[in-house]
């Protein structure tokens, strides 16, 4: 036995990492959701035929076919069940530590091929992306097989010349109808292999790279076409200066645990027993170079072009990353790989449950969990007792997120009526319908892309919060008319009742005020034919917010005699560069003359960037048309935003 182990040691370290990369990707697996990208690719997988899938359902989207194709047909045999769904893709990722495990160990040893097994087995980036049924796990694995089939033809080119330059062919081309950034990869890798071919190989190595292009030309009409489309920029932003910075945090979990371990390893591999390998170094700076080139590419193209970079992307040049960071590992000791690839899976599997919280956020969807709840609270609470307001695009039928709303009321068999609160069009009909209601309770269920002022309208009515659940990508939350046990986190940053100076606001020609009508305190303030602005508050935003926060501002306002519109505004400048300007138009809500109503405005401090909290916010109203009104009651709170809203890229793990 003793001998079998030794023999087999190798084989059982692999073994036990792919059996490891398996039960961490399929834990739970009727329990892993689909995303809003998973949603989107099943609805565009239901036509008659492939010509129509070709243009209904891939020309409109900004991804090479592959997976849509495979989708429609894989949909045909197991229906949309997440589990079988999501079973290949699980695969895939499995399959990608097998090859990069296998192209570690011929280029740097078996130490550093553990090691890298390990980080691609067990860290999250990797894991979620192939829980998923979208092109990074599929392409991560193309990727490597086709790094494999080069490495052959590169420095192998004596065996199975045939097999390997058709597997080199195949996986490249497949690579490029993946995804658009593993073409990119290709590219590189394919380039760098014209300066290292044997050159009575070169012809046969430039003949498998056309064979590459040639295979992918039938995709072109459809790359043309995508091309016309406005891609990811209209929600995308462009990448900050340290946007690397941010990302080699993701990779590590933004774990100080996990980075300090991977360090350690790399210096103890580099010391403890070291043993060379001839071409170490070159594959190394292969290594860099494949990581580097397109992640310069990606990065100044979405800088100065249009966005396109996101961590999703930058996971086919992940393994040439791991490969230059632990390379360089030297140690070649049985004890020192079966030691380091234990405690490091340790540490990587501590840190995704219990830090990342991978399994507790990830599988719980704010599309699933908003529907799910809404159903439970409406049958314990009872419709005369709990109104149901949802922000989720389902003003548009046809829209990702309605069609996955309507997909999960039929799993839950959801059927109770609630009101639509999608856009600034819906607010005037939600404030009706809240001033109407005489029950004491309202659920409140809402996407990322929300208008944030429907929680502070909503709030206006019902004060208090009785339950709330953050979600990445969503929240729910039930609010009541009467005070409740849930420690309110609304600050009040300000309030300007007119009733004499307050601080960081402008002054005001006392002349304005009118002191027979308020609904607060005595004063209110009157615009008139001759007033288009009025008081403004003043201040540095992140004296009064934090980066997850929700600015609500609110001013209670009364139409005089003939009145069209105004608008609530609040502009954020840095120096002189306006970083976002937001207006919200009187008419949008129920004005009713000579009757208070309160206007909302919300800015969303999730969506702006980190230094954009150094900038200077103004609010004020504009009186464009010069028309008749009184304001009074003139707020700016601070609301504590969701931390996890947007968990998938950033660190902060903490919910409520």
């Amino acid at each position: 036995m003793k001998k079998f182990f030794k023999n087999n040691a190798d084989n059982l370290i692999l073994g036990f990492i792919l059996v490891l990369a398996f039960i961490l990707r399929v834990y739970k697996l009727p329990e892993i959701p689909f995303m809003n990208d998973e949603f989107s690719a099943i609805f565009r997988t239901n036509y008659n035929s492939f010509s129509e899938l070709i243009e209904k359902g891939i020309k409109v989207d900004g991804h090479p076919p592959a997976i849509q194709v495979f989708l429609f047909y894989w949909i045909k045999i197991v229906g949309t069940s997440e589990t079988w769904l999501k079973l290949p893709f699980i695969l895939f990722g499995v399959i990608s530590v097998f090859f990069v495990y296998k192209i570690a160990k011929e280029w740097f040893g078996v130490s550093s091929a553990v090691v890298i097994a390990v980080v691609i087995a067990c860290l999250q980036y990797p894991i979620m992306y192939s829980q998923i049924i979208r092109p990074y796990g599929s392409g991560l694995m193309l990727i490597l097989v086709f790094t494999y089939f080069w490495n052959k033809i590169i420095f192998h080119s004596d065996q199975n010349k045939l097999f390997n330059i058709i597997g080199f062919a195949v996986t490249g081309a497949l690579s490029a109808y993946d995804h658009h950034f593993a073409l990119l990869q290709v590219a590189v890798i394919g380039f760098s292999g014209l300066f290292l071919v044997k050159r009575k190989e070169l012809l046969k190595y430039i003949l498998a790279n056309i064979a590459i292009v040639i295979l992918y030309l039938p995709n072109l009409s459809i790359f043309f076409a995508q091309l016309e489309l406005k891609g990811v920029e209209g929600w995308l932003g462009k990448p900050e200066n340290g946007f690397i910075f941010n990302y080699l945090g993701y990779i590590i979990q933004f774990s100080w645990l996990v980075g300090i371990s991977m360090a350690l390893i790399i210096v103890l591999g580099i010391f403890l027993k070291p043993f060379e390998i001839t071409n170490r170094k070159l594959f190394i700076l292969l290594s860099i170079i494949w990581f580097v080139v397109p992640f310069l590419i990606g990065f100044f193209y979405s800088k100065y072009v249009s966005a396109v970079i996101q961590y999703s992307v930058l996971i086919f040049a992940l393994p040439f990353l791991l490969f230059a960071v632990f390379g360089w590992i030297r140690n070649n000791s049985l004890k020192f790989r079966i030691i380091v690839g234990f405690v490091l899976s340790l540490i990587c599997i501590y840190s995704l449950i219990y830090e990342r919280k991978h399994y507790k956020i990830f599988y719980n969807s704010s599309y699933e969990l908003i529907v799910k709840k809404a159903k439970e609270v409406t049958d314990s609470l009872g419709a005369k007792s709990c109104i149901t307001v949802f922000s989720y695009s389902l003003n548009d039928s046809i829209s990702t997120p309605a069609r996955a709303f309507k997909y999960y009321a039929n799993k839950y068999h959801y059927n109770t009526p609630y009101i639509i609160a999608d856009s600034p069009a819906d607010y005037k009909n939600l404030q009706i319908s809240l001033e109407n209601f005489k029950g004491n309770y309202v659920y409140y269920g809402y996407l990322s892309s929300a208008n944030p002022e429907v929680y502070s309208i909503i709030k206006n009515y019902f004060p208090y919060i009785k339950t709330e659940i953050n979600c990445a990508g969503g929240d729910l939350v039930i609010l009541s008319r009467t005070p409740t046990d849930f420690k309110n986190e609304n600050i009040i940053i300000t309030n300007n009742s007119f009733e004499g100076k307050v601080a960081d606001w402008s002054d005001y020609n006392s002349a304005f005020l009118i002191d027979s009508i308020a609904s607060n305190g005595k004063n209110s303030y009157k615009f008139d034919s001759i007033s288009e602005w009025g008081p403004a508050f003043v201040d540095t935003l992140f004296k009064i917010a934090t980066k997850n926060d929700y600015v609500d501002i609110t001013v209670d306002v009364m139409p005089l005699g003939t009145f069209t519109t105004a608008q609530l505004v609040s502009s954020i400048d840095m120096d002189t560069v306006n970083v976002e300007w937001r207006g919200s138009q009187f008419s949008n809500f129920n004005m009713k003359e000579n009757k208070w109503t309160t206007v909302s405005l919300s800015i969303k401090l999730p969506d702006l960037r980190s230094e954009d909290l150094n900038s200077l916010i103004k609010v004020f109203i504009w009186n464009s048309e010069k028309q008749n009104f009184l304001i009074d009651n003139f707020k700016v709170c601070v609301r504590k935003g969701n931390p996890i809203l947007y968990w998938i890229v950033n660190k902060e793990v903490e919910s409520k």
